[in-house]
């Protein structure tokens, strides 16, 4: 068909259908005369994006906050225990050693000049703890956060008795941390220091 025929009577249409009937069906929600400015508010009203309301959250149950809480708490957990065998693992690769971990003792999580960083004690024994020598040692860690790889392990070393270096981000932990005196770590050597709010990751508004 032609787009004259297409535009024209010749096009076929149901049998008593009225067109101009039709037409009217669709009436414009804008009066005759209207204004500029009154045209572009009605049409504004006219056209606007629906208004969503939507349902309020259900509350949760005690039982339900609290499983939530232990679930985040379990999750930390298993992070914490994957960022210590890294770098363990990463210690006895350099060392030529086999330790293994005994327990974290204490964690440091902040953020200095945007970027985040972990720092961990934890204490380790040989695989062989029996024999002589074998006694448990206590390690300093610096983690980069997030940990995707061995590289981001940026210091793993044994800590004694006389270390005690000095770091802002961790100063204030119970127990303290220690760090080693060498300050081969980068991380908490400058006033710079910000922590993540570990309240608002259990607060009632993300139940």
């Amino acid at each position: 068909m032609s787009k004259a025929g297409w535009a024209s009577k010749e096009r076929s249409t149901p049998e008593g259908y009225n067109r101009e009937k039709h037409a009217w069906r669709f009436q414009s929600p804008f009066s005759q005369g209207m204004s500029a400015s009154s045209f572009e508010h009605a049409f504004e009203a006219a056209f606007a994006d629906p208004v969503v309301i939507p349902p309020p959250k259900a509350k949760k149950s005690p039982e339900e906050k609290n499983a939530i809480r232990e679930k985040r708490i379990a999750e930390r957990e298993r992070a914490s225990l994957r960022h210590i065998e890294t770098a363990l693992r990463k210690y006895n690769k350099a060392n030529n050693t086999k330790f293994e971990l005994v327990e974290i003792t204490v964690k440091c999580m902040f953020f200095e000049f945007g970027g985040g960083c972990y720092h961990y004690n934890f204490t380790a024994k040989p695989e062989n703890h029996h024999s002589a020598g074998g006694a448990t040692m206590l390690f300093f860690t610096e983690i980069n956060c997030p940990l995707r790889t061995e590289d981001d392990v940026l210091l793993c070393s044994i800590v004694g008795e006389r270390d005690a270096g000095h770091c802002y981000a961790c100063k204030n932990y119970r127990p303290m941390m220690v760090h080693p005196s060498s300050r081969a770590y980068g991380g908490g050597n400058t006033t710079a220091i910000d922590y993540p709010d570990e309240d608002s990751s259990s607060s009632d508004s993300d139940y």
